[in-house]
């Protein structure tokens, strides 16, 4: 079955910001807008182009020490999109294609509305705001993400404390990721 956009009920949207932020006490505004996004469209937002994936990927592999066991984080209520720890993978080829043809399964065929997804992180801001106190320079750079159509990288301070080494699927490549890895 090819990804769809979940739809979120605000009780599911609030559900989501609560697990990151129990993982990620300290995430920053731009974290849990990536986040989102990423719960609504997975890896959409990606060059869809493989040589360019499976390099980045190779690229960060090399860097990393392995861990034990695979794991996950459901991003959306399990209905949709999972992050998968790189940390917990092989670093051989096979496992780069593998997930190289995850991630490209995952996109949404359809793209991403940027209109439904502003009206999506509208309705989220005031949970989310029940829970962060974001800077004023934090809301300028969400304005300009949404602009420009763009998706940020995360805040320095969750790059420091979490050191987020991750890439998006669909709930269904979980079978082909844990086979393959």
């Amino acid at each position: 079955m090819p990804p769809v956009e979940p739809n979120f009920s605000l009780a599911e949207i609030e559900s989501i910001l609560q697990t990151e932020l129990e993982k990620h006490p300290q995430a920053r505004l731009a974290d849990l807008f990536k986040l989102l996004n990423q719960a609504c469209y997975g890896p959409t937002h990606m060059d869809p182009d493989p040589e360019k994936i499976s390099e980045n990927l190779r690229g960060e592999l090399k860097f990393l020490t392995r861990s034990e066991g695979i794991t996950w984080q459901d991003l959306g209520c399990g209905q949709g999109f999972y992050r998968i720890n790189l940390t917990a993978l092989d670093r051989g080829d096979e496992t780069v294609q593998t997930l190289t043809n995850s991630i490209l399964a995952s996109r949404l065929q359809n793209g991403i509305d940027s209109e439904k997804w502003r009206q999506t992180w509208e309705k989220a801001l005031p949970l989310l705001l029940m829970y962060i106190n974001p800077l004023p320079e934090e809301y300028e750079m969400i304005d300009t993400c949404l602009h420009r159509e763009l998706l940020p990288s995360h805040s320095e301070i969750y790059k420091r404390l979490y050191d987020p080494h991750y890439r998006v699927v669909w709930h269904a490549e979980r079978v082909r990721i844990s086979k393959g890895s």
